[in-house]
């Protein structure tokens, strides 16, 4: 390996000691590689792994969900669909597709009407089930803002402090 050994050009203090090196020349100078340098280089760049698949953790996460799903019991929804992995037990089919759609209309909701299908949910007695199907992480500002107005005005109060507990303090 080579070590560059010369003169910054662009340095601001000006010397009339060069130390033994000009303006325009370079010096380079040979390092050696101890056996314990290269074995810790060698574990770094393991030749196998470039034909292993690496796993990230996203990987790891996602197989932990897949096997509490399947100990658990819940029906999992097809990992090619956008939004939550898992449906809630006791909601019919038709509703989870409601409430995936409405949550598609709230990743990109800005102005206008909140759907009807959505101003019903703090009435719902199972309300936190019906509101992950929405998937609110993906919401955009503007429909956190207004799902926000309406727990709040429409929850009792512990009900609207678990809402922001779970849905805004994240």
């Amino acid at each position: 390996m080579r070590a560059y050994q010369g003169h910054d050009a662009d340095s601001d203090v000006e010397s009339d000691d060069a130390g033994g090196f000009s303006d325009v020349e370079e010096h380079w100078e040979e390092e050696e590689i101890g056996l314990e340098d290269e074995a810790a280089l060698a574990r770094f760049m393991n030749p196998e792994a470039a034909s292993q698949q690496q796993r990230t953790l996203s990987d790891i996460i996602m197989e932990r969900i897949r096997e509490k799903q399947e100990a658990g019991g819940m029906p999992a929804i097809p990992e090619d669909e956008e939004g939550p992995g898992m449906v809630p037990g006791g909601i019919k089919p038709e509703l989870v597709e409601l409430y995936k759609e409405v949550g598609k209309i709230l990743r990109r909701f800005t102005t206008g009407k909140v759907p009807k299908a959505f101003k019903i949910i703090p009435k719902l007695e199972n309300w936190e089930d019906v509101l992950f199907l929405t998937d609110p992480e993906g919401w955009s500002p503007h429909a956190t803002y207004q799902a926000t107005r309406m727990f709040v005005s429409n929850l009792n109060a512990k009900m609207a402090q678990r809402f922001m507990a779970l849905e805004l303090c994240r």
